[in-house]
């Protein structure tokens, strides 16, 4: 795998939001034209289909064990707990969802619940913000939350939640004999589940170009219909899966880092992503206030601490 980086004199801009803003507009523009000529099926480029009537559930429903998140770690992660509900990161979090759990229920496409959070780069904070997202979802009485780490070069679910797996979504994909309901930990957050990458293996992009990756997220996104997917993948500049990844989601929520992330690595970034796909852009780090802009979809600048 080529990880190879530019220039840090190239990669670093001035940071000024109108690069963000111009991406931005592009996307606008693209979502536009792709709406035109979008037909109103029932069944997205993928052909997963609605998800309707909840089916009964097995390992994340009630009944099964629920394992305990680490308070601590997750505290000390920057993450989301209890007490930090009337915070400004919460209400940050709280603008996302929004604009989410709408696209969610009023999109067209059969997958529009399955969301792949990403960056152009490491350390933009991408991870960060799939916890907090994942853990606000989860405040929401009528929505339960699956949050899959796909960042097979970094562990989130270890990380933050200080839960580590024995199987993942990979041994999934490579082993039909393995069921979903074996890999889905419940946690003792309420609604909250998530699922762990799995054992990595040299093929791990062609397992998840695979059609049997396709078909486990279509069970992923219809199995209940009041479940929200989020995809913590990698970045689209440095590796491939995230590239292959985005063929799977209705939506790509892409973390875009002030003062850092320069116009020329959006546009590659945003290369890889399908003509498609609905994608929301969030600046990271700003020193704007909430609702200081008007980017599209979110329309705002984002100022979370990663």
């Amino acid at each position: 795998m080529d990880d190879s980086r530019p220039d840090p004199n190239t990669r670093r801009g001035t940071g000024s939001p109108s690069l963000v803003e111009r991406a931005a507009e592009e996307l606008d523009r693209r979502s536009q034209e792709t709406d035109r000529g979008r037909p109103q099926t029932e069944t997205g480029r993928t052909g997963f289909a609605r998800p309707r009537e909840p089916l009964k559930r097995s390992g994340d429903g009630p009944s099964s064990p629920a394992v305990q998140v680490d308070q601590n770690r997750l505290k000390a992660y920057g993450g989301l707990t209890s007490d930090q509900m009337q915070s400004r990161l919460a209400e940050e979090m709280r603008l996302i969802k929004q604009g989410l759990i709408r696209r969610m229920y009023t999109g067209t496409e059969g997958h529009s619940n399955v969301v792949q959070v990403t960056s152009a780069w490491p350390g933009e904070g991408k991870s960060f913000l799939a916890v907090n997202l994942a853990l606000s979802l989860a405040t929401e009485i009528d929505l339960h939350v699956l949050l899959v780490d796909l960042d097979i070069h970094r562990s989130t679910t270890n990380e933050a939640f200080g839960i580590e797996p024995e199987k993942g979504l990979l041994d999934v994909v490579q082993d039909p004999t393995i069921d979903l309901s074996e890999v889905i930990v419940r946690t003792d957050i309420p609604r909250f589940s998530v699922i762990g990458t799995g054992k990595t293996r040299q093929l791990s992009t062609e397992l998840l170009a695979s059609q049997r990756m396709r078909e486990v997220t279509a069970e992923l996104s219809q199995r209940y219909s009041d479940r929200v997917i989020l995809f913590d993948t990698p970045p689209l500049l440095g590796t491939s899966e995230p590239a292959v990844l985005a063929q799977l989601a209705g939506q790509v929520i892409f973390v875009v880092e002030a003062d850092r992330t320069t116009r020329r690595a959006i546009d590659q970034a945003m290369e890889q992503l399908p003509e498609d796909t609905r994608t929301s852009i969030v600046l990271n780090k700003s020193r704007g206030l909430i609702g200081g802009s008007s980017l599209p979809y979110y329309g705002y600048y984002k100022s979370v601490n990663k």
